[in-house]
């Protein structure tokens, strides 16, 4: 079985999907749509810059909605894939859904563009940021915010990306980031681990985190005017770690994210837990890979980037194609004639 990922903020870069334009003109043709629906050229915001203004989070959002969907537009042309299962890492959730069929992609890079806006718009810039934990463990990091919190007297300080079993993104006010900085050690919270890092994001605000919920509660009514679709297939959402299949769910699940944690070691175990044999990672940059391999080093994770990448991916799609075909006739009462 094949699972498409969609990865999020932070993978983008200016230059991105540089060599696909010139090969596939159905990749052109999905910058040309959300550049119609967005009102501004999106091929030279991703070509050429300037990288500050790709850097905003309401043209981030798209931008990556944007390459993904082109991305994964292109692959399916070349008819091996076959889709079983999808998830996005935050805002790749989107990507996931028009890839399913839940949303169209027009509507998708309009809800990003205002997700994008509104998240930075609620909290002032300054006032919030974020930190990846390296070498804790989940329940670790929660009671390093717990301490924290209880500490300085102040909050909200919570686990935002769950992204791997040893990488817990937190979230929350930056003096309370600032403090941990110079006071955290792991033995404050009965923690016997000596190697940890703590290391400062260079983001806008403090995504999936309770300072999110103005954003999410604006973000809601535009969400809740859309007709979500059955999905063509499962999608593992970010809010549950689960994978939904109930289209009124899906659209539940995709307004809860904005403040909710990203629960992508959750998500890809219950890939796994489908049998998934073969992950690509549709969209620029290899976060996702990388993450993933570490929850669980023996999937088999592509990174799509370049023509040579996406050549080799349909071989190994036609490839797992051919051994679910013989897992079925063998599964329908076939395999001994």
């Amino acid at each position: 079985m094949v699972a498409a990922l969609f990865p999020g903020q932070g993978s983008q870069h200016v230059g991105m999907g540089d060599e696909l334009f010139d090969q596939f003109p159905r990749f052109a043709h999905v910058f040309e749509e959300a550049s119609d629906v967005l009102g501004y050229d999106m091929k030279e915001l991703c070509l050429e810059g300037p990288a500050e203004k790709l850097q905003l989070t309401e043209f981030t959002q798209p931008a990556l909605v944007t390459i993904e969907f082109a991305t994964y537009r292109v692959v399916k042309d070349m008819g091996e894939l076959r889709v079983a299962v999808a998830a996005g890492h935050s805002v790749g959730e989107y990507t996931a859904l028009v890839a399913a069929g839940v949303i169209t992609f027009a509507e998708a890079v309009k809800l990003v563009q205002l997700r994008g806006r509104l998240m930075q718009e609620s909290v002032p810039v300054g006032q919030g940021g974020m930190m990846a934990v390296m070498g804790l463990e989940a329940s670790e990091v929660k009671k390093m915010c717990t301490w924290a919190c209880k500490e300085t007297k102040n909050t909200p300080l919570e686990p935002a990306n769950y992204n791997s079993p040893a990488q817990t993104v937190i979230s929350g006010r930056l003096e309370i980031i600032d403090w941990v900085r110079k006071n955290f050690t792991p033995d404050k919270i009965g923690s016997d681990k000596t190697k940890v890092k703590l290391i400062p994001l260079k983001v806008s605000a403090p995504f999936h985190c309770s300072m999110m919920r103005r954003a999410e509660r604006k973000l809601a009514k535009a969400i809740e005017a859309i007709d979500f679709k059955e999905p063509l297939f499962g999608i593992a959402q970010n809010f549950t770690g689960q994978i939904e299949t109930d289209a009124a769910t899906i659209k539940s699940n995709l307004i809860a994210q904005v403040s909710g944690a990203v629960r992508w070691v959750e998500c890809v175990r219950a890939l796994r837990e489908l049998d998934v044999s073969l992950m690509g990672e549709f969209g620029p940059g290899k976060v996702l890979t990388g993450l993933t391999k570490k929850i669980d080093p023996d999937v088999i994770c592509v990174p799509l980037n370049t023509l040579s990448d996406l050549q080799s991916f349909d071989r190994q799609a036609a490839s797992d194609n051919k051994k679910e075909e013989r897992k079925s006739r063998v599964d329908g009462g076939y395999g001994d004639m």
